[in-house]
């Protein structure tokens, strides 16, 4: 804790790399902070609720990460994202004889929880075509 209180005292900048440690840096020296004595990066779940599905639902986020959603109801991707990375959530596999749309599905995190995603699945429907054609006979 005294390298923490030690930065705030000196005059500077604080230059933190994502590998999680922070160089302070004074006038005429650095100071290297661990993570440990800055705290960790913020990150943020990435989640929302499916309403409507029959059966499992495959979700994608962009980072790469998976959700599978047995029916109805929430979901939170495992892996969470920092602030300022771009998420884009799709359906990866509908639900047999079911279309699915995304709603609030991509954004940028910012400094909270992204919980407003919306997965709506409904019958899929398939146009008939039924053609009659008469005859007259004489």
């Amino acid at each position: 804790m005294w390298h923490r209180n030690r930065a705030n005292q000196l005059a500077g900048g604080l230059l933190c790399l994502s590998l999680g440690a922070c160089v302070f840096e004074a006038h005429d020296s650095a100071l290297l902070l661990s993570a440990e004595e800055t705290g960790p990066n913020p990150t943020f779940s990435i989640g929302g609720m499916v309403t409507g599905a029959s059966g499992p639902i495959a979700l994608q986020n962009s980072n790469g990460t998976n959700v599978i959603v047995a029916t109805d109801g929430s979901f939170d991707f495992e892996t969470e994202m920092v602030p300022s990375a771009i998420y884009n959530v799709t359906v990866a596999v509908h639900p047999t004889s079911q279309t699915c749309m995304v709603a609030n599905g991509s954004g940028t995190v910012k400094s909270a929880d992204i919980s407003n995603i919306t997965v709506t699945c409904t019958p899929k429907t398939y146009m008939s075509s039924s053609r009659t054609s008469t005859s007259e006979f004489p």
